[in-house]
C-alpha cells in the first residue's frame, strides 16, 4: 500500500519565507526595537558599521536559516517529520509574537505562556490547511526586509554606520607642551577629602602631592552623572546634547581636532569614542 502524502508537499523555499516573515516580527523587530535607541551601547562596545550590519543580518537572516534547515534536512528523507518540525517552529514563534503583547496586558505568565502556545499552535495548523493564510505569511516576507533596514537606516544606531575621521580645526600650537588627561569615572571629590575640605593625605597621600604642585578645584563637579554625556562635555566645553552619540560625528570640536595638527594622541575610552 503506498505511503501518504502529508498535507501540504515540503517546498523548501515557501518554508524558509514563513519562518523569514514570522522571525522577523517575533525576535529581530523585539529586538531592534530594544537596542535602536541604544547606540551608546554600540560605542561602549567599540562596534563598527561592519559590525552593525553582521549584527542585523543575523537576527534578521542567520536565525531564520539555523531554524529552517532541520526541517529542510528532513524533507527528502521523512517528509511527515519536515511537516511536523517545521509546524513546531511556526508555532513556536508565533507563541512568540503573542507572549510580548499578552504581557503587556497584564496577563500572568501561568496564562500569557499556555494561551500563546495555543495560538501559536493555531497558526501552524492554519498555515497547513489555509491557502489564503500561507499566501499572507509568504508576502510578509519581503516586506520584513523593512524591519532591519529602519534599525540601520533610520534609528538612532545608524549614525554608526556614518562614523569616520573628522578633519582636525587647522590650529597651530606654538609651544606644544606634554598632555595628560585622565577622567575617573564615578569617583566623587569628596571621597578624598578630609574633614577641612583638603585632600586626605593619610588616605592619598598621591592626590595630596599631585594638589600641593598643581591647581585644584573643590567645588568642582560633571554637568551630568552619565559617561556618555559627562566626558564629551569635558572634552567639548559644552553641555551635553541627549540627541547626540559619544562619537567624533557627533562632536567634531573637541580637544582631539583642536590638538589634531600638533599632537599624536595616545587615548584610552572605554565609554566614548571622540578621538
Amino acid at each position: 500500500m503506498p505511503e501518504a502524502h502529508p498535507t501540504r508537499p515540503p517546498h523548501a523555499g515557501w518554508r524558509f519565507l514563513e519562518i523569514l516573515a514570522l522571525n522577523a516580527l517575533a525576535i529581530a523587530q523585539p529586538l531592534f526595537d530594544l537596542l535602536s535607541g541604544e547606540s551608546d551601547f554600540f560605542v561602549a562596545h567599540d562596534s563598527t558599521g561592519g559590525d552593525l550590519l553582521l549584527f542585523a543580518m543575523i537576527l534578521y537572516l542567520g536565525l531564520p536559516v539555523l531554524m529552517a534547515l532541520p526541517s529542510l534536512a528532513l524533507a527528502r528523507f521523512a517528509p511527515r517529520s519536515a511537516v511536523a518540525l517545521h509546524g513546531a517552529t511556526v508555532a513556536l514563534l508565533a507563541a512568540l509574537l503573542v507572549v510580548a503583547p499578552l504581557n503587556r496586558f497584564g496577563a500572568p505568565g501561568m496564562v500569557a505562556v499556555p494561551l500563546a502556545l495555543l495560538v501559536g499552535g493555531l497558526l501552524a495548523l492554519g498555515l497547513e490547511r489555509i491557502a489564503l493564510l500561507r499566501s499572507f505569511v509568504r508576502i510578509l516576507a519581503p516586506a520584513s526586509l523593512l524591519v532591519p533596514l529602519s534599525f540601520l537606516l533610520l534609528s538612532p544606531v545608524s549614525k554608526l554606520l556614518r562614523d569616520g575621521p573628522v578633519d582636525d580645526l587647522g590650529i597651530e600650537i606654538r609651544r606644544p607642551v606634554p598632555v595628560v588627561m585622565l577622567i575617573l569615572d564615578e569617583l566623587p571629590l569628596v571621597s578624598l577629602l578630609d574633614a577641612n575640605g583638603d585632600i586626605d593625605a593619610a588616605l592619598f597621600p598621591n592626590f595630596s602631592r599631585l594638589a600641593g604642585q598643581s591647581h585644584w578645584f573643590r567645588n568642582a563637579t560633571a554637568v551630568s552623572h552619565v559617561t556618555n554625556y559627562a566626558v564629551p562635555a569635558m572634552l567639548t566645553g559644552r553641555y551635553p546634547d541627549a540627541v547626540r552619540t559619544a562619537i567624533a560625528t557627533d562632536y567634531p570640536r573637541s580637544l582631539f581636532t583642536v590638538l589634531g595638527d600638533t599632537y599624536d594622541f595616545a587615548v584610552i575610552e572605554p565609554q566614548t569614542a571622540l578621538c
